[in-house]
């Protein structure tokens, strides 16, 4: 934090500053924003993410200085980092997966609307990255509502992947789950059949988990 503090002024003095330096961590910036604000809703904007940064963002909120959180990620990076997605699920309230590569944090409550566009993703990296931290209020709006324009653009939302997983757990077919959920069927084929996608490991483990049920009552 003590980088931060150093590079970053209070947001009550400066409406608009930025800083091009290879020691501040996302999450840090996060943090010493969220101790001026007071607890807020956070949103987060990135192309790929990292445990210790949903390590830390998870102790904000416990912590109580974060009251709803979203995520949009990018659904090739997702993929990679598919470990993970438990994890986001379980530290965000809404985590959405599309093709994404901004790197924006939205911050807001009663009394703030501030917003970080930055170059950096989630991810813990010793290069040189540039942000710009703003409380303009009209800065804000813009991006928050292209935000949820970008939640259009999703393909699953983790409550639909969750829902694939039960569904799968009772061992409902592919067709049907389609029609009750309202999605294409072919596309829905698709990506189950890649093994690397979140759906795709949630329906196969929805199917394995009721089998050993199966198996364990014979």
């Amino acid at each position: 934090m003590k980088h931060v503090n150093r590079l970053l002024k209070p947001l009550s003095d400066v409406p608009l500053q930025a800083y091009l330096d290879n020691r501040l961590q996302l999450f840090d910036v996060l943090e010493y924003i969220l101790l001026q604000t007071g607890p807020a809703k956070v949103y987060v904007s990135t192309f790929s993410t990292s445990e210790e940064f949903l390590r830390r963002l998870f102790s904000l909120r416990k912590r109580k200085m974060i009251i709803y959180s979203v995520l949009l990620a990018d659904l090739k990076a997702a993929k990679k980092t598919v470990n993970l997605y438990t994890f986001m699920s379980s530290v965000f309230d809404d985590v959405y997966l599309t093709e994404n590569h901004s790197k924006v944090l939205l911050i807001e409550n009663d009394r703030w609307m501030v917003t970080v566009v930055t170059s950096q993703n989630q991810t813990r990296g010793n290069r040189t990255e540039c942000a710009m931290v703003t409380t303009q209020p009209d800065i804000f709006l813009t991006l928050r509502d292209q935000f949820s324009v970008a939640y259009t653009l999703m393909e699953f939302t983790s409550a639909q992947i969750d829902r694939i997983k039960k569904l799968a757990t009772m061992l409902t077919p592919v067709s049907d789950i389609a029609v009750l959920m309202d999605v294409d069927e072919r596309r829905l084929r698709e990506i189950i059949s890649d093994k690397s996608h979140p759906a795709s490991i949630a329906y196969r483990k929805g199917k394995a988990e009721r089998a050993l049920q199966i198996r364990q009552n014979e």
